[in-house]
């Protein structure tokens, strides 16, 4: 059975490397925040000493990590896990990142002879925890067949899309469906606290309806109804994959009214100093407005 070498134990990575550990794999946790790694440990995860030795000790490494440049940073930046005397074979990239620096990353790795997958995962940290995730996966398919039952722990829809950077447009297309559909649902939501709704009996009514979507499932009763907006990575995050959509669209010249619109609203509540918050943090704008 091949080790994990798995970079990035935040709330996304943490739980997946767990499942890992819990499917009988060695999974040799590596987080910038080296406490991190601690239940990882606790559940017999191995520990590293450096990035480096998660390269020379592992076959595989799987990355959950911010953007592209502290992925190419943690794989080939000085003391990067692909800068020693690898054992590393492949490297599933489970973070959403440009579409060009993912194709540029798999360029540059197949040079030292290893196999790139950008990986990018839907379903949120619930998914990850139950390991029911969507993983999109551009890169070698046969290749990827050869790693296939770690990405069968991590998730339940395993989709190939095509060449390296395709899982990267297919994530970012989802990344527009869901966070427009966030700021729409705040602006209805806002509409129905001026109107006094009942919202208990809204919600039962938008379930059944065609206004349902997954997001508004996911939303209304933990971050809408109760107006909480506790969430410290979320603004941050979906504003970065919204740039990257539209960067995306930019190189296709594709026009995101929409995505524009919504991109507007995110911003404002950065610059408010809201960057701490989930992204819902825009309904309290609408409200104040």
């Amino acid at each position: 059975m091949k080790r994990i070498g798995f970079i990035g134990l935040g709330s996304m990575g943490l739980s997946m490397a767990l499942n890992l550990r819990k499917a009988g794999f060695e999974v040799m946790g590596f987080n910038r925040t080296r406490e991190k790694e601690a239940p990882l440990l606790q559940a017999g995860g191995l520990p590293a000493k450096s990035l480096k030795a998660v390269g020379e000790q592992c076959e595989v490494l799987v990355l959950c990590l911010p953007t592209d440049g502290v992925v190419r940073e943690m794989m080939l930046g000085e003391g990067g896990a692909l800068t020693g005397n690898t054992r590393v074979r492949w490297v599933v990239d489970c973070s959403t990142i440009d579409v060009t620096a993912a194709r540029q990353l798999g360029a540059d790795l197949l040079e030292r002879g290893v196999w790139y997958f950008d990986s990018p995962v839907s379903g949120g940290p619930q998914g990850a925890r139950d390991g029911t995730l969507t993983i999109m996966v551009g890169g070698d398919q046969a290749q990827m067949e050869e790693i296939l039952p770690v990405y069968q722990v991590m998730g339940r829809n395993i989709v190939h899309v095509g060449p390296n950077g395709s899982a990267q447009q297919f994530k970012l297309i989802n990344q527009i469906l869901t966070w427009v559909n966030h700021a729409v649902i705040c602006e209805a939501a806002a509409l129905a606290k001026r109107a006094g709704l009942d919202e208990d009996k809204l919600y039962d009514c938008l379930m059944t309806s065609y206004g349902y979507s997954k997001v508004l499932e996911v939303t209304y009763k933990g971050h809408i109804q109760p107006l909480n907006f506790e969430n410290p990575t979320g603004m941050k995050m979906m504003c970065k994959d919204l740039t990257l959509a539209q960067h995306f669209a930019h190189d296709y010249g594709a026009q995101l009214p929409m995505t524009d619109k919504a991109m507007e609203l995110y911003q404002k509540a950065l610059d408010d100093g809201y960057d701490g918050c989930d992204q819902c943090v825009i309904l309290k704008q609408l409200l104040q407005a």
